[in-house]
């Protein structure tokens, strides 16, 4: 943490700087997205010492999408993850706008709402220092912008214990979010340059829209994650790839008719639960069975109730990660606990047996 290694204010000041200019040669050496992104995740992370670093974007229906993360191997991924919270959105939004910030040093401590509280806990959080990336106002055919745009968060979670944010933490924080705003701000100069017509038309305007949007999403091609998006019957909307390779069409003959979220479960009970708390709201959380293509494999599953960005309507996300391997190790770890237990049973009982027959040779 910087407020660890550093001593006096002005020393400390001194030292951002230097971390900020070394972090601006970085992301100005590039013009793309993802890259800039990256960089400064791990960056940040480094620095403040955090468990995990995630870059929220704000997608054009509202929700958001964790466009890039920084995260500790003991910490669960949530890359690539679609975050609808309603509670956040009725608070929160217009206050970063104004580019205010949020700290939450312990959210056992901290009066929060029950459904954001509840979403900080199913992301692991334990306290968590929030600052907006605001794009700053430009002129738009000649007409020059009254308020930065809202592009998104930039966000430091501390998973394993409550912390206390320093003053010099919290302004790190925000010198690295203004200079990540400066690089967006270039980026969307750079594109309008580089577009050969002076005015847009609207498929063109859309197609830009479509483009951005792939761009906040292209973690979920790479990542390990497995991500899918059903219908509320369990129809398959939207796979990414590690899912695909997973469950495969193959797998579901009558994928169009049957509920393939539910038939994934080899206990149809637990997928019965996760969908009547998914009905009312609920996030559903487990550690479970499902059939794969390669075989029955053991999957930690979050599920959750979002919106479908494209028809609007009610759906299922569903993030799993395979913990085959760990479950192995974890029953493994059993079987040889009891073997032990029952070996010290058994080694108990025959030193009993020889003291008792001990004691009857002395007696006669």
């Amino acid at each position: 943490m910087l407020s660890n290694y550093l001593s006096g204010y002005e020393t400390d000041f001194k030292q951002i700087l230097h971390q900020i200019r070394m972090l601006a040669v970085q992301i100005h050496q590039s013009l793309e997205l993802s890259e800039i992104l990256n960089i400064i995740v791990a960056e940040v992370r480094k620095t403040l010492e955090s468990d995990r670093v995630v870059i929220y974007r704000f997608l054009p229906d509202g929700d958001g999408v964790i466009a890039e993360e920084s995260v500790s191997h003991t910490w669960r991924p949530i890359l690539g993850q679609l975050i609808y919270d309603p509670c956040f959105n009725a608070t929160w939004v217009e206050r970063y706008q104004e580019g205010q910030i949020n700290i939450i040093e312990d959210i056992d401590t901290k009066q929060l709402d029950p459904c954001y509280k509840k979403l900080l806990m199913s992301l692991q959080i334990r306290a968590n220092l929030v600052v907006p990336i605001l794009i700053n106002s430009h002129k738009n055919n000649g007409i020059s912008s009254t308020s930065p745009h809202l592009w998104g968060l930039l966000i430091a979670h501390q998973c394993s214990s409550p912390r206390k944010w320093s003053s010099l933490e919290t302004e790190y924080l925000q010198l690295v979010a203004a200079e990540l705003g400066i690089a967006l701000r270039q980026i969307k100069c750079h594109q309008r340059l580089a577009t050969p017509c002076q005015s847009l038309s609207t498929t063109q305007v859309a197609n830009q829209i479509d483009r951005e949007t792939l761009r906040s999403i292209e973690a979920l091609r790479d990542t390990n994650l497995m991500i899918s998006l059903y219908t509320m019957d369990g129809l398959p909307l939207m796979q990414n790839p590690a899912a695909l390779r997973c469950y495969g069409s193959s797998l579901h003959a009558n994928s169009s008719t049957e509920n393939s979220f539910l038939s994934h479960f080899v206990d149809k009970n637990v997928g019965q639960q996760a969908i009547e708390l998914i009905n009312l709201g609920e996030m559903f959380s487990i550690e479970t069975q499902v059939f794969t293509n390669q075989g029955i494999r053991w999957h930690c599953i979050d599920t959750q109730c979002t919106r479908d960005p494209v028809t609007g309507n009610s759906t299922i996300l569903v993030n799993e990660k395979d913990i085959t391997k760990q479950q192995a190790a974890l029953q493994e770890r059993q079987r040889m606990e009891e073997a032990l237990r029952e070996s010290e049973q058994r080694y108990r009982s025959v030193i009993t047996a020889m003291a008792e027959g001990i004691v009857l040779y002395c007696s006669l």
